[in-house]
Order: C-alpha cells, then sequence, then structure tokens
C-alpha cells in the first residue's frame, strides 16, 4: 500500500469515527495533502470532538472523553489494521494525534491523574481499533478513503455526509426497528 492509500484511509477513520460516535465532519473535510502540525506528516481530517459539558452527568462525561478519545485514535488504529502494526506502535507512528489526545484529557475534569490519561488514552485506542473491526464501519472507512483517492486526495463535508449518511441508512433502519 503506497503512502497516500495509508493516509486517505486514515482521515476516514477519524471522519467515520466522529460520524458514528455522533460528532461531525467539518468543512473542509479530507485532504491527505494538508501539512500536519507534525514536520514531515501530512493529511487532515476535519472532525468535532466533544467538549467538557457540566451538563452531562459522570458516566454521561466519560463516554464523551471515551469517544473523542476514539475519534482521535481513529487513524493510529487505521495504521495497525492495515500496516499490521500493533496499536501503541501506530499511535506512537502518531505523533500529533496522540499529542491532541492527550491535551484533550489532560483538560478533562474527568480525568484527575497521568496514570488515568494512559489508561483512558490506550483504552480509546482499543475501543477505535474494536470499531474498525465492524464490518459496516469498516466498510465505510473504505468508501470515504477510496472516494478521496478518486477526487485527487480531498472530500468536502457535504460528499463524506452523504457517503455515510448512505453507508450507514441500513444500520440505522435495523437500529430504529429495534426500539
Amino acid at each position: 500500500m503506497d503512502d497516500r492509500t495509508r493516509v486517505a484511509y486514515h482521515e476516514a477513520a477519524h471522519a467515520v469515527l466522529a460520524y458514528r460516535l455522533g460528532g461531525h465532519v467539518l468543512e473542509p473535510g479530507i485532504d491527505i495533502d494538508a501539512p500536519s502540525s507534525v514536520t514531515g506528516a501530512y493529511g487532515r481530517a476535519g472532525v468535532t470532538v466533544f467538549a467538557h459539558d457540566d451538563r452531562l452527568d459522570e458516566r454521561e462525561q466519560q463516554t464523551a472523553v471515551k469517544h473523542s478519545v476514539a475519534i482521535m485514535c481513529a487513524g493510529a488504529a487505521s495504521d495497525a489494521k492495515i500496516l499490521g502494526r500493533n496499536l501503541p506502535d501506530a499511535l506512537a507512528h502518531q505523533p500529533g494525534d496522540e499529542k491532541a489526545a492527550r491535551e484533550l484529557l489532560k483538560s478533562s475534569p474527568s480525568v484527575t491523574s497521568p496514570e488515568e490519561i494512559e489508561v483512558v488514552l490506550q483504552g480509546g485506542l482499543k475501543y477505535a481499533a474494536r470499531l474498525l473491526e465492524r464490518s459496516e464501519i469498516w466498510k465505510a472507512i473504505d468508501a470515504v478513503a477510496q472516494a478521496c483517492l478518486k477526487a485527487g486526495g480531498n472530500l468536502s463535508k457535504v460528499e463524506i455526509d452523504r457517503l455515510l449518511d448512505a453507508e450507514f441508512i441500513e444500520t440505522r433502519t435495523a437500529e430504529a426497528s429495534k426500539s
């Protein structure tokens, strides 16, 4: 697999997990050629993560933090899956994503110690990896990554949302029928 393809899957994983976990893809969407905060690295997916909200109870806050860390670690989980790396090694190769996740955890009132930051970070990474093993999620990542590559490396929020709405319609229909 060439590096552009790996980056497309990496960024698509961020976008798909944000969408699937209740966040959003932001404009400009995905740009696999965008410079990163890390020298020599590239690729960006604009996604939301969850901010601290005092109106949520402790359990809801913990879920929001878990989802945010999973979204931030989704690219590393994708790299682990497609490159055959172990999860900690894949995250170590993504210092920008790891730094963003650690900073979010440091600012979270629900995470109170350096040891807890490490536990929550590794738990979020494992959660992202488990989600990427679900066939409907990997199928969506594949669809977004392939569309991004076909479009020359850029995919807008509107295009990503349209793809993911179509990919997950069957899942939403099945979930709605269970309720």
